[in-house]
């Protein structure tokens, strides 16, 4: 494990002060992934009727990708993030299209960036009426209500990649009710940048936000799509919950299950990352913990984590928090990898944990 390594995460800490939930995948597209990212966004805490339409607009970008993406075309990997900023809830998407398709596609988005909200319903309801549908088969309806929906101009940027490709990027906002300002928050060069990121140290997923039981199931779903063998997808999905778990048992956050989670793949192993905000004074306990349970082999990991069993009961929660420790270092490939940063809240620390399945 390189520093390059250790500071990703602290990085990607660091880069979403700002917002409190943000997902970013980058991986295979498929139509079934589309109720996944839906349940990831319920864990977001909004108003019932900003929730309608952020789940409207989770899906029609994320369908909207499938009718115009070329990656498969490509066997290349797309990209798609939400995140809430400030006082919007933001949809980042890059996609290959083919150059024969640029035109038409920014055609479509020019149009649609000049109607009134009355305007684009009519233009929606004539498509409807006329069927005017082509090999992509939507005519720009989808871009029409994701424009309908958020009440927003559509921001994109076309990329070259070669002779026959280029990358469209889009970025959707949908501001609380009441706000004003329009198009004020760009994410689509971060978005590019980001995207780089992700490629260059293979991470396929990023995750910032809420770490509930309720979280957690939909994560693996989509992680799912990028294992081969089931088997490999169980002890992935094993420590994954204790890691994420290991997050509201050692954190300091006001939101005692905020933390942030990197998951990579590097040939036929699976690195997961965790990230949070700890006490200072917990550093040489909890170093000391996984020191110790490094210096184990898979046997005595074994017969450790029996007894430390049989220790809980009548116990205080310390025991039940080394139990996650040990169950991580079981399944984990390697000796497991951890650092501490310091934070700019005195008496704070950022705790870094790695796992390699």
């Amino acid at each position: 494990m390189t520093n390059q390594d250790r500071n990703i995460i602290f990085d990607f800490y660091q880069n979403t002060q700002e917002s409190n939930f943000v997902f970013t995948y980058r991986g295979v597209f498929s139509d079934d992934l589309t109720s996944r990212l839906v349940d990831i966004g319920e864990s977001i805490r909004e108003n019932g009727v900003v929730k309608r339409k952020m789940s409207f607009l989770l899906v029609e970008c994320f369908q909207n990708i499938l009718r115009y993406s070329e990656n498969k075309t490509k066997n290349s990997n797309g990209y798609f993030s939400f995140r809430v900023v400030d006082n919007a809830f933001v949809i980042n998407s890059i996609n290959l299209v083919k150059t024969k398709d640029v035109a038409s596609l920014i055609q479509k988005v020019t149009e649609i960036n000049m109607l009134s909200s009355g305007e684009l319903k009519q233009l929606y309801l004539k498509r409807l009426e006329s069927g005017e549908f082509n090999e992509k088969g939507g005519a720009g309806l989808g871009l029409i209500e994701i424009a309908r929906k958020s009440g927003q101009e559509l921001q994109y940027k076309m990329e070259e990649i070669d002779d026959d490709f280029y990358n469209f990027h889009q970025q959707v906002t949908l501001y609380h009710k009441g706000v004003e300002d329009t198009n004020e928050i760009d994410l689509i060069l971060e978005s590019e940048k980001n995207y780089r990121v992700m490629y260059d140290n293979k991470l396929l997923l990023e995750y910032k936000g809420d770490f509930s039981r309720g979280a957690i199931l939909p994560l693996l779903t989509i992680i799912e799509k990028n294992l081969a063998e089931r088997k490999t997808l169980k002890k992935v999905g094993h420590v994954l919950v204790e890691m994420l778990q290991n997050i509201s048992k050692h954190n300091s956050s006001t939101n005692n299950s905020l933390g942030v989670c990197l998951i990579s793949q590097h040939g036929d192993r699976y690195l997961i990352n965790t990230g949070n905000i700890i006490d200072t004074k917990n550093i040489n306990d909890l170093k000391s913990k996984i020191v110790k349970l490094n210096g184990m082999s898979r046997e005595e990991l074994t017969r450790y984590h029996s007894r430390r069993i049989l220790d809980i009961y009548g116990q205080d929660d310390d025991i039940s928090s080394e139990l996650g420790l040990i169950e991580i270092a079981k399944h984990s490939t390697k000796k497991l990898v951890y650092d501490f940063e310091t934070y700019s809240l005195i008496g704070k620390s950022f705790f870094s944990f790695y796992a390699t399945i």
